[in-house]
């Protein structure tokens, strides 16, 4: 294993002893100086509209809620995982700009039994899904709502990482996606959905009216859902709208 990402690592389990309000930040700040934030860090200024709203679907530890506070108008965190909602909120309490969601985002409203991994038995919170998951692992229930009863207006910016539930997020986004027209990052893992699901996520995105991309270290590059098997290692996408002139802003 890399020695820097052990260091990381180290240096964020101690983190979980500090004062809740510093934890955010530390992780943050660790991972940039480690180049653990993923490369669509770089382009977030270039996707995410000023004075608008962003959504952070599947939160987790807030790292992107982070560096979204600073760039949209105001950051709505939804995240199953109490213990991960009540690190954001500790953060982000006192700021105006940040408000968590302690949910699940779904096609419809209800509760979803949320499946945990535990390799080793020890929970790991970045796998948590609502697609059964096989080996050791914990179960809890959770409500769940659609993005479109949320609330949220005039939103900029959402970013999706529901390993593997993200058309189910989708669905109970098509009102909002239609009315704002906001930018889309999507994690697709091509190498965790089977095939039929990849590309059924790609068309339901190119249904609405918006086209895919995958950033390269330098800019975004056009693509569809053929990706899966060209490039496998690709799993961030970046949705863009159409313009009734064919083009995407």
């Amino acid at each position: 294993m890399n020695p820097i990402f052990n260091v990381a690592r180290s240096m964020q389990n101690a983190a979980l002893l500090l004062p809740r309000h510093w934890q955010l930040p530390l992780r943050y700040r660790v991972q940039s100086l480690v180049g653990g934030l993923e490369p669509e860090f770089k382009v977030l200024a270039d996707i995410v509209p000023r004075g608008r709203a962003a959504i952070d679907v599947g939160a987790n530890m807030g790292v992107y809620t982070y560096a979204l506070a600073r760039i949209a108008m105001h950051v709505h965190a939804v995240e199953p995982q109490t213990a991960c909602c009540e690190t954001i909120a500790a953060w982000a309490e006192g700021r105006g700009n940040v408000e968590v969601h302690n949910i699940g985002a779904g096609a419809a409203a209800g509760r979803l039994t949320l499946y945990i991994p535990c390799p080793g038995g020890k929970p790991l919170g970045t796998r948590a899904s609502f697609i059964p998951v096989q080996g050791e692992h914990m179960e809890t229930f959770v409500p769940v709502r659609p993005l479109d009863e949320l609330g949220v207006r005039d939103v900029g910016f959402i970013k999706i990482d529901a390993e593997g539930f993200e058309r189910d997020v989708l669905k109970g986004a098509k009102g909002l996606l239609d009315r704002d027209r906001p930018n889309v990052l999507i994690e697709i893992d091509p190498q965790r959905l089977p095939a039929a699901e990849f590309q059924a996520t790609f068309e339901l995105l190119e249904s609405l009216g918006y086209d895919a991309h995958y950033y390269d270290g330098k800019a975004l590059i056009p693509c569809d859902a053929s990706v899966q098997a060209k490039q496998p290692h690709r799993y961030n996408f970046i949705f863009k709208p159409r313009l009734a002139e064919g083009k995407t802003r």
